[in-house]
């Protein structure tokens, strides 16, 4: 596991229509950080710890297929002011969020979950990089479809949380683990 970091910014693609067919899968194992970080993949964004010091835009599943997950646990995944997650097959997991230090959030899922936790506080759902809030826009199956977001207190709501016949929570206290 590696350092990459830059300048003004660093921007990540997955191969697409590549020769395999079979898409790419980004995995980022080590650490990466910049003034602003845009990673896009046809499939999965495996992420373990990402630091931008303006805005993290991760986009999983332009293919149709794809999730962001989790690799480092409980340790933080992603620090920078704004943040915003777009997956088209979830973000995080019932048994492993993904964990963020941010000041605004937006996520945006077609099938799945949505499974955050903002280890800080202060967190504002609103708007980050065109996307509204948090939502997921298709029917998904208990347990992964689901909108889940715990964060320090205050969490604040500036934007629409939504889900199509998915339980939402939302929930803000001392402590990240027992709002």
């Amino acid at each position: 596991a590696g350092a990459v970091s830059g300048g003004t910014a660093v921007t990540l693609l997955a191969p697409f229509n590549d020769v395999d067919g079979g898409g790419g899968t980004i995995t980022i194992s080590g650490s990466v950080s910049a003034p602003a970080l845009a990673i896009t993949s046809p499939n999965d964004i495996a992420v373990g710890v990402l630091t931008a010091t303006t805005s993290i835009t991760l986009t999983a599943g332009t293919d149709g297929t794809g999730s962001i997950i989790d690799l480092n646990g409980t340790a933080l995944n992603l620090t920078a002011p704004d943040i915003a997650l777009v997956a088209a097959t979830g973000i995080g997991t019932s048994l492993d969020p993904i964990e963020i230090d941010a000041v605004r959030f937006a996520a945006q899922t077609t099938s799945g979950g949505i499974f955050v936790t903002d280890l800080a506080g202060g967190l504002r759902i609103d708007t980050v990089a065109a996307i509204v809030g948090v939502s997921v826009l298709g029917p998904s199956a208990l347990p992964n479809g689901q909108i889940v977001v715990t964060a320090h207190s205050p969490l604040t709501v500036a934007a629409d949380v939504t889900g199509v016949g998915v339980p939402v929570t939302l929930s803000a206290g001392e402590d990240h683990d027992a709002p």
